[in-house]
């Protein structure tokens, strides 16, 4: 039977990724494997300044850790070494294939997403994406 040892949780405050990080826990106690929670800081909107402010970095890298350690202590409280990574950029790409790739993730769990239709035609869904490019499994939880 094939297990699974590097589980990936991408991270975003909502309550559909909350589901994924429970589920994500629980499939690395019963593999023996590792989690990586990962917040991606979409730089788009940033593209036009010549460079990020480091004020603005600072505070949402404090941001993140913020939100993500208390989960990093419930994950290793349950047995399950757990690690995160706050990265910026295009989230659909560094959540697909990038960090993926660099971890060597078995397994990738995200949240549905919260658009409705319209939004999802104008912006594309992030969980549509990762689902059509990443290269290892993907669970959706909702």
């Amino acid at each position: 039977m094939f297990t699974y040892k590097k589980i990936m949780v991408a991270m975003d405050g909502s309550n559909q990724a909350h589901e994924a990080y429970k589920k994500g826990v629980a499939i690395a106690q019963r593999n023996h494997g590792t989690l990586l929670l990962v917040f991606v800081v979409d730089a788009r909107p940033f593209q036009q300044m010549e460079k990020l402010d480091d004020v603005l970095i600072e505070e949402s890298n404090s941001s993140a850790s913020a939100y993500l350690k208390p989960l990093v202590a419930e994950a290793v409280a349950a047995g399950v070494a757990c690690e995160i990574n706050i990265s910026y950029g295009s989230p659909k790409q560094l959540i697909a294939t990038d960090i993926p790739e660099k971890y060597g993730i078995d397994l990738l769990l995200l949240g549905a997403s919260g658009l409705n239709a319209i939004e999802r035609m104008l912006l594309g869904s992030i969980s549509e994406y990762v689902v059509r490019h990443a290269k290892c499994d993907v669970l959706i939880c909702r």
